[in-house]
């Protein structure tokens, strides 16, 4: 007996095949994506390094985002989109989130040229102050909670039938 018809034989249940993408019929409603330009590779590269560069906030607002923690939806870290790199990002509701940090208070007209142009591509933004982060994650996890309700997306509308 190969290996792989050992590991067959154990599973209760057969694999499920990947869908191939493009193919098929139309996507699930929590699948809705926009058309964003794609990344090039050296912002790609650029979001891999500030993945490994991440701040003390990054950090803890990462760790009660990740695998899907909060209501189930899914945060990507330092995703790049549109020729900019955000801080987090839910596919699901277009929704970034950003860290303000100190930096970002001689940027600031900077950071809304930047997210006008995201908004532009139909993005949403939640501001965080880093310091709030670091005293109130509760805090900071409710203003993104915010965002959801106040959003025209699946997940508010399934909260407005009672399942969320």
């Amino acid at each position: 007996m190969r290996f792989y018809e050992f590991e067959a034989k154990r599973s209760p249940h057969p694999p499920t095949p990947s869908p191939v993408r493009g193919r098929g019929g139309e996507k699930p409603a929590l699948r809705a994506t926009l058309r964003l330009p794609k990344p090039s590779e050296a912002l790609r590269e650029s979001a891999r390094r500030l993945r490994v560069e991440s701040t003390p906030s990054e950090g803890i607002l990462w760790a009660a985002l990740r695998n899907g923690q909060l209501d189930g939806m899914k945060f990507r870290r330092q995703h790049p989109v549109g020729g900019f790199v955000l801080d987090f990002y839910c596919r699901q509701e277009h929704l970034a989130l950003e860290i303000d940090g100190g930096i970002h208070e001689t940027m600031i007209g900077r950071d809304r040229e930047r997210q006008g142009h995201l908004e532009s591509l139909g993005i949403r933004f939640v501001r965080l102050p880093a310091a709030l982060i670091e005293a109130n994650l509760d805090a900071a996890i409710s203003k993104i909670r915010e965002a959801f309700i106040k959003s025209d997306s699946p997940l508010s509308r399934a909260r407005e039938r009672g399942r969320g």
